[in-house]
């Protein structure tokens, strides 16, 4: 009996091969681990939640340029460059030449301003096209009525249609303006703005203005268009007139 207590003792006793001991070592290397693993589910999560949010984007502009910028039906043009340089020639020499006694005034050129891109890299086959034609003949304050009366009767007579006047009023920083709008038979929309500082006649700071406009132009070579400087009748300067500019 005394020799199995001893035996007994003797493999429950400090040094026996068997025992574990848990150091606070170990301890720290187990939760460092956790941690570990904690951060990168959580990195993983913040990951797949932006690209979650890329796609969504991205989808969102796809539907919104049509199909990665194909030509769609609604991307056809209205009319080629061509159509529209004679088109305007046709609305704004004829408006501006309908005004009598005669004006002078500069010519803008053509801007063209190119079609969006897309997210493949296309870009929208169709552009947008305004001419401007700037009166440089003064005119007083007192002969806007009867200028814009010689522009409306003139759109009346030849044909264009949705003919509008609207007055805006004083502004304190541009002073008074109206805007008469019409649509050639041709289908060219056409702004004329007058505006007044308020002062006896009508500067170049508050011009008179007659735009061509129009969206839905196939693109082609600037070569179209021709010269798309200031290629208008008379002086940059304002030229005085016996009727319009008293």
């Amino acid at each position: 009996m005394a020799e199995t207590a001893e035996t007994a003792a003797t493999a429950e006793g400090p040094g026996t091969a068997d025992a574990t001991v848990t150091t606070p070592a170990a301890t720290n290397g187990r939760a460092g681990g956790l941690a570990l693993r904690i951060v990168r589910v959580v990195l993983g999560a913040l990951l797949a939640s932006m690209l979650l949010v890329m796609a969504l984007i991205m989808g969102f502009g796809v539907w919104l340029n049509h199909e990665l910028g194909e030509k769609t039906a609604d991307e056809r043009p209205l009319m080629t460059a061509a159509e529209c340089r004679d088109r305007f020639e046709r609305a704004l020499t004829g408006t501006v030449n309908g005004i009598t006694p005669a004006v002078r005034y500069r010519d803008s050129g053509y801007l063209v301003l190119p079609g969006a891109h897309y997210m493949d890299g296309t870009r929208s086959p169709l552009t947008s096209v305004s001419r401007s034609l700037r009166l440089t003949t003064t005119v007083a304050a007192g002969r806007h009525p009867a200028l814009a009366a010689a522009i409306t009767d003139y759109w009346a007579r030849n044909g264009y249609r949705d003919i509008q006047s609207q007055e805006f009023g004083h502004r304190p920083s541009a002073g008074y303006r109206t805007e008469h709008t019409a649509t050639s038979p041709e289908g060219v929309r056409l702004t004329v703005r007058v505006e007044d500082s308020g002062s006896a006649t009508l500067s170049q700071t508050t011009e008179v203005e007659i735009t061509a406009e129009q969206d839905g132009v196939e693109h082609a070579a600037d070569s179209v268009y021709g010269n798309r400087g200031n290629r208008g009748s008379g002086p940059a300067t304002p030229v005085d007139d016996p009727y319009w500019s008293h």
